[in-house]
C-alpha cells in the first residue's frame, strides 16, 4: 500500500550527518525526503524528479547551491528553494533571494523553523501549480482566435472603443462588434476587463507586445 505524504523533500548537502537529520525531521512531519550527497547528481536526476520543496546548501564540491539554483532557473522549474549555509553573508544571502530562493538560512537549522519554512514553500508550490495551469489555459483560449480577433483584442485590452478599433484596422464597427462577440465567447469571458486579465494570465503585454496581426 502506498503511504500519502505530504509531499516531497530533495536535501541536497555534502554532509552526510545532515542528510540524515534533515531526512528524519521531514519524515516525522509526513514528508517524504530523497537526499542527494551533491548538486551535479541532484541536477543530473533533476528530469525525472517530480515537483516538491528543494533544501539545498550554499556551499558543496562540484556544483555549488547558487550554481544549482540558477540550473533549476535555467530549467524552468517552479520548485521552491531553501538554502541552507553554514557560512552565511549577505552578499550570498541577497543574490539567493534576487534568484528566487524562498528562504535563506543558517546552519545549524531549527526544526521548528524549518518545517514552518516547508509548509511555506508547498504553499508556494501550489500556487504556482495553479497560476501555471491557468497560464497554459489562457495561452491556449488566445491562440485559438484568429489574427483579426487577436487585432481586436489587442484593442479592447489597450482601451480602445470599437469605432477607434474599427478605423486602425480598416473594420466597420458592425464587424468589430462580431468580433468582440466571438472573442468574448471564444474566450469564455463576458467583459474586457476579463479579456484583459486573460491576456496577463498567458503572459501577454497587449501594450509592449503585440498579439500577431493579420496579413
Amino acid at each position: 500500500m502506498t503511504v500519502q505524504t505530504k509531499g516531497t523533500i530533495y536535501i541536497i548537502d555534502d554532509d552526510a550527518i545532515l542528510r540524515r537529520a534533515l531526512a528524519v525531521i521531514v519524515r516525522d512531519a509526513g514528508y517524504a525526503p530523497h537526499p542527494f550527497a551533491s548538486g551535479d547528481d541532484f541536477i543530473a536526476a533533476l528530469d525525472y524528479l517530480e515537483d516538491g520543496c528543494v533544501l539545498l546548501d550554499v556551499h558543496m564540491p562540484g556544483l555549488g547551491g547558487l550554481e544549482v539554483q540558477d540550473l533549476l532557473v535555467a530549467h524552468g522549474s517552479q520548485m521552491p528553494v531553501i538554502i541552507m549555509t553554514g557560512a552565511g553573508d549577505i552578499p550570498t544571502a541577497v543574490r539567493a533571494i534576487k534568484h528566487g530562493a524562498l528562504y535563506f538560512i543558517e546552519k545549524p537549522v531549527d526544526d521548528r523553523h524549518i518545517l514552518e519554512m516547508i509548509g511555506a514553500a508547498f504553499e508556494r508550490l501550489e500556487t504556482n501549480r495553479t497560476s501555471g495551469k491557468r497560464r497554459r489555459e489562457a495561452v491556449r483560449k488566445i491562440g485559438a482566435l484568429t489574427p483579426r480577433e487577436q487585432e481586436v483584442l489587442n484593442g479592447l485590452a489597450n482601451g480602445r472603443a470599437n469605432k477607434i478599433i474599427a478605423f486602425e484596422i480598416g473594420l466597420s464597427v458592425r464587424t468589430v462588434e462580431m468580433h468582440r462577440g466571438n472573442i468574448m465567447r471564444k474566450l469564455g469571458i463576458h467583459s474586457t476587463a476579463e479579456a484583459l486579465q486573460m491576456l496577463l494570465e498567458a503572459g501577454t503585454d497587449s501594450a509592449a507586445h503585440p498579439l500577431r496581426h493579420a496579413g
